[in-house]
């Protein structure tokens, strides 16, 4: 008694008439924000992320040896032991290696190098010092330096656990990692890792963090406030207008996939070479035993 009207069904729709009101419905949904853009949901101290859908991320900060300039026959047994590590990982679980080319501009440079006047007699040496260092660095477009680093991802049903998989495996990376050639690798806590996310996705903006001062900020603090760019305008279908307080970028991804059992080592070498802001990722995940 009293309950709500079954709704009369509506007469099928041709196949025409049905795209073109999906086309329709998908030109009126708003977009997503900004912070809804940013791939994760949550970082815990440890730097930890929750990701969604089950899914908890952690990442190692990297630096390995000279790679090309090592022998072929140690070559192939640096190769061998990242072969070794990524083959380590089980089903359900991920990682992206990547790299990010860091690039400085010639202001910042010449902070650096310039010679301050100190009122002596030597002040015309360094004044011609200046003026041969501008004049050399302005010549050069970009100075880069290269971050490695190294994510891995698990599926856990809760935090508890997404935690002690996460430690283990990052533990047992770590350890790996080290043994190549003494290459340097350090786990990112929560402050370092918003660090590198603020330095790609706000370039040139100072980032400020305390962590103590961030656990006892009053109501829900958000970390992605620290991280996210003012604004993303995802308009345009094959590239995104960022824009911040200090910074104004475009960016563009070029996804590659299929690829040929041999590939060339100086593939990624190449493309992390280019002095630019580009960063390389490489996604693997392993075939389940189905698959394989």
């Amino acid at each position: 008694m009293f309950g709500k009207k079954k709704p009369q069904a509506a007469p099928a729709e041709g196949g025409a008439e049905a795209r073109a009101k999906a086309r329709r419905k998908k030109a009126t949904r708003l977009p997503k924000g900004v912070k809804q853009l940013i791939g994760y949901d949550a970082m815990l101290r440890n730097g930890i992320a929750s990701l969604g859908d089950g899914r908890w991320s952690a990442t190692i900060l990297f630096q390995d040896i000279n790679y090309q300039l090592s022998p072929e026959s140690h070559q192939m047994e640096i190769i061998d032991r990242w072969a070794k590590l990524i083959n380590s990982f089980e089903a359900g679980q991920s990682v992206q290696i990547a790299s990010y080319t860091r690039s400085r501009g010639v202001r910042e440079i010449l902070a650096d190098v310039m010679m301050d006047e100190t009122g002596d007699s030597l002040d015309h040496y360094r004044l011609d010092y200046n003026r041969l260092a501008q004049g050399k660095l302005e010549s050069v477009s970009r100075n880069t330096s290269t971050v490695k680093t190294l994510t891995v991802t698990v599926r856990e049903s809760d935090e508890q656990a997404a935690v002690a998989t996460l430690n283990a495996l990052c533990n047992n990376l770590v350890s790996q990692m080290r043994s190549i050639d003494a290459c340097k690798a350090t786990r990112l806590d929560r402050e370092h890792r918003l660090r590198l996310m603020a330095e790609v996705l706000r370039p040139g903006e100072e980032f400020r963090f305390d962590e103590r001062r961030f656990e006892h900020q009053p109501g829900k603090p958000d970390t992605k406030d620290l991280v996210c760019p003012w604004s993303i305008d995802a308009r345009n279908p094959i590239q995104l207008d960022i824009e911040s307080l200090d910074s104004k970028y475009l960016h563009r991804t070029m996804w590659v996939s299929s690829l040929p059992p041999e590939l060339s080592d100086q593939l990624v070498n190449d493309l992390t070479g280019l002095r630019a802001r580009v960063d390389v990722s490489i996604h693997l995940a392993p075939w389940t035993a189905a698959k394989a």
